[in-house]
């Protein structure tokens, strides 16, 4: 099929790229002149593990094309999927513009054939059901269907191929036939439902899975106020199938560009409706209250900030991407620097998007050398590099063997009896 994408972002580019390996013809529409210039040499602006070869593999085989031109796009495409960025407003609902914007150009381009557009980018509920009435008052052949993604940023690629389900929300089987067959050959469980239905699985996911991390954060502080372990807790729990393991590590928090927006447009939306959103509310609050809580326990057992070198490794909203969007890492470096901290900075993909981030960070290309002088260690993203290396290579760089363990990644019991003061998260002391 012919298939045009329109955003070359983090969920277009994937999709793009997934889509022309399926052996689709893809034509890519990107407006941002960087982006695109690098796409159109076979080249990644993002760092996602594996999209760099699918990208050159489909741009080489002329399967994957890149354009500026929009209306080029529509008329190409048999199938059309939105994936432009839908920002949080200041209210917590998805900013529309870029997709409205988009959809419009679309709907101006006429169509002497039925075509579909799909709504990959996460919408305001009830979206698709707008759009097509706009669709069918202006007598198009523009069909509208849901489509959303559930990619997770640092393993996006794996998670397109070895999906969960696959959610079409369609007003019937023809409109999501030809999703069907772009998907056929990944052979993963489908799932069609209506339009608005689809849209609120994707929030319902999102927000279910960023409760449960708020949830176990919630206990590791309970853990911490009476001696109890978190890790053994979550593993108690998980170990109940109606449970399971999965979102039961305990942190800093959930960041990055879908929980915190996708919690927010939940809340937004049932407000809307006069419905009470006290369960989100509660998960948000928990959240937002972590980065402060872990630089209130370094501060604590330091005996203040000011003046102090502290080493922050991660800054990430998590390991394997570039991502900084809702990072907590980055919102602990700047509350150590709010603090009177200087903070010795190191991530393997993301300081240079950190940079404006955290304009009062300093920034190491070498890990083991921002940990030089520092009288803490704080572990704000767990990468292997940093999971794989050896706790005396960094005690030695350090003036004092302390290490604030943000995601409990390291084993308390062995850094102790190697000699260092640890503090993980809900771990007992």
């Amino acid at each position: 099929m012919q298939v045009a994408v329109i955003g070359g972002g983090y969920v277009g580019l994937v999709q793009a790229a997934i889509v022309a390996d399926l052996g689709h013809d893809v034509m890519c529409c990107e407006i941002d002149p960087e982006k695109l210039a690098a796409l159109q040499q076979g080249k990644t602006p993002i760092y996602e593990q594996g999209l760099d070869e699918i990208v050159a593999r489909n741009h080489a085989k002329k399967r994957l094309i890149f354009v500026s031109d929009l209306a080029e796009a529509t008329r190409f495409g048999e199938v059309i999927f939105i994936c432009v960025a839908t920002p949080a407003n200041e209210d917590g609902s998805p900013n529309m513009d870029a997709y409205w914007d988009a959809f419009g150009k679309i709907l101006d381009i006429p169509a002497d054939k039925p075509k579909i557009i799909v709504n990959k980018s996460t919408v305001a509920v009830g979206t698709a059901r707008e759009a097509q009435r706009l669709a069918d008052e202006k007598g198009s052949n523009y069909h509208v269907v849901s489509n959303p993604e559930f990619l997770r940023q640092g393993t996006a690629v794996s998670d397109a191929y070895n999906a969960d389900r696959i959610i079409i929300g369609a007003k019937g089987y023809a409109e999501a036939a030809a999703l069907l067959e772009i998907y056929r050959d990944l052979n993963r469980p489908t799932f069609i439902c209506d339009t608005t239905s689809a849209e609120l699985i994707k929030y319902a996911s999102n927000c279910f899975l960023a409760s449960k991390i708020s949830f176990i954060n919630f206990m590791a502080e309970l853990c911490e106020a009476y001696g109890g372990d978190v890790k053994d807790v979550a593993r108690g729990m998980g170990m109940d199938k109606r449970i399971g393991p999965s979102f039961l590590q305990a942190g800093i928090g959930y960041g990055g560009s879908c929980f915190g927006k996708d919690v927010d447009a939940l809340v937004h939306a049932a407000q809307l409706k006069d419905v009470r959103p006290e369960a989100l509310l509660a998960a948000r609050s928990v959240n937002h209250h972590q980065p402060v809580r872990f630089v209130d326990r370094i501060e604590r057992t330091l005996g203040g900030l000011e003046g102090k070198t502290i080493a922050l490794w991660g800054l990430a909203f998590k390991p394997e991407t570039d991502d900084i969007r809702d990072s907590k890492a980055i919102d602990i470096a700047n509350e150590l620097v709010r603090r009177g901290a200087v903070v010795h900075a190191h991530d393997p993909e993301a300081m240079k998007r950190a940079a404006a981030a955290a304009p009062g960070v300093c920034f190491f290309d070498a890990h083991l050398d921002a940990a030089v002088g520092a009288e803490a260690l704080v572990l704000a993203t767990e990468w292997n590099v940093y999971r794989n290396t050896d706790p005396e290579e960094i005690r030695q760089r350090l003036v004092r063997p302390v290490i604030f363990d943000g995601r409990n990644m390291f084993d308390p019991v062995e850094m102790r009896r190697g000699g260092w003061k640890y503090y993980g998260v809900g771990r007992a002391e």
